[in-house]
């Protein structure tokens, strides 16, 4: 058989063709995608086992349903090997720690989160076990950080003994101590002010202080609470006080602190009583001093007419003339006269124990002058 002729049958593609070159850059956007994301990953997974190799006095492991590390890193003390991932447990953490968290490790892979502390060394560890889940929301593997907190259980036992002793040396304090807030009531309260109030510590807090102390409002104390609260200034106040019936004296130092005021008060009727004695004992022994000095002065004073009263006697004797005699009778009368106030002030200066007080007289300074020359005009004389 001979061919005769040929058959040509002709189909238009071009819309296969489009839809095929369509599709292959399709396929290129989505490899460079999936490329761009697994690059991403591929940097995020690098970060992340960055920051967890270098994680800070601790270490991060994930653990799966064989109880074997998937991942392990952080720059705690507890593994031992370089190659950590797909190891066992006791490879790599010490038996005592495993066995004392394989029970939260568990828990874990059930789903449910624990944190616990185990001891080992002289060393604290604080271990926390969390369960991880894909998206699906299975629960794939176990995720574990432990980290040495032994520095911070000290540093807290620490803390904890020196806030005994600084509350032990608060209620030692025998003043009354306590804070205040905005509100003007009782934060905290020493053991001295619950003692005076007849209450526990712990029943002050948060009372107002006008219900403690009756009237309080109307005191000076009262408005110098609020003006240290307001103005931050530290002020020292003292002034009396009604307290169970009695008005006693009081001496309060405010230390404002943040939105807090604090009162250290102390009862100073005592000591006020003692140095008010104090000063009167003063007072009269200067008093006596005086009135020695005076009555020492007046004993001699006494002498000067006594001698002057013996002269004009003497002088009146020894003269004849009338006139002469005339005047020594006058200078005789004149220092009775003298001798006789000065024993009168000697006797108001014995009454001035007896009075707290006493009138001031005006006092003609010439005519005291002229008397004090006219009592020793005759000594003068007979020299």
């Amino acid at each position: 058989h001979r061919p005769v002729g040929i058959i040509a049958i002709q189909r238009d593609i071009t819309r296969r063709y489009l839809r095929q070159q369509n599709l292959e850059q399709r396929i290129e956007r989505r490899t460079q995608e999936i490329a761009q994301v697994n690059q991403q990953l591929g940097t995020s997974q690098k970060w992340y086992e960055m920051l967890i190799r270098n994680f800070p006095n601790g270490i991060v492991g994930l653990i799966n349903h064989d109880l074997q590390f998937e991942f392990l890193g952080g720059k705690g003390e507890l593994y031992v090997l370089h190659e950590r991932d797909h190891h066992p447990l006791t490879n790599m953490i010490p038996l005592e720690i495993v066995e004392r968290n394989k029970p939260s490790l568990q828990a874990a892979l059930h789903g449910e989160a624990r944190v616990q502390t185990v001891e080992y060394q002289d060393r604290k560890y604080r271990i926390h076990t969390l369960p991880m889940t894909d998206d699906a929301g299975n629960i794939t593997s176990a995720m574990v950080m432990s980290q040495d907190i032994t520095e911070l259980v000290h540093a807290k036992e620490q803390m904890e003994a020196n806030e005994e002793r600084y509350r032990m040396l608060f209620h030692s304090i025998p003043d009354m101590v306590f804070t205040l807030n905005q509100n003007m009531e009782f934060l905290l309260a020493n053991q001295a002010l619950a003692d005076s109030l007849e209450m526990t510590t712990e029943t002050i807090q948060g009372k107002a202080i006008a219900t403690l102390f009756e009237g309080i409002e109307d005191s000076v104390f009262y408005e110098n609470y609020k003006l240290s609260l307001s103005d931050g200034h530290p002020r020292v106040v003292v002034g009396q006080h009604l307290f169970k019936g009695m008005n006693n004296w009081y001496e309060a130092r405010l230390l404002p602190l943040q939105d807090e005021l604090l009162v250290i008060q102390r009862d100073v009727t005592l000591q006020r009583k003692l140095n008010q004695q104090t000063l009167q004992n003063e007072v009269a022994r200067a008093r006596n001093h005086t009135r020695d000095e005076i009555v020492h002065n007046l004993a001699h004073d006494l002498r000067t007419p006594l001698s002057t009263i013996n002269t004009s006697l003497y002088l009146l004797e020894k003269y004849t003339d009338p006139t002469r005699q005339q005047e020594k009778v006058g200078a005789l009368k004149h220092q009775v006269e003298h001798l006789q106030q000065m024993i009168e002030n000697i006797l108001l200066l014995t009454e001035l124990d007896t009075y707290q007080s006493s009138d001031l007289l005006r006092v003609d300074i010439r005519q005291m002058v002229a008397d004090l020359v006219h009592s020793f005009q005759p000594r003068a004389d007979k020299k």
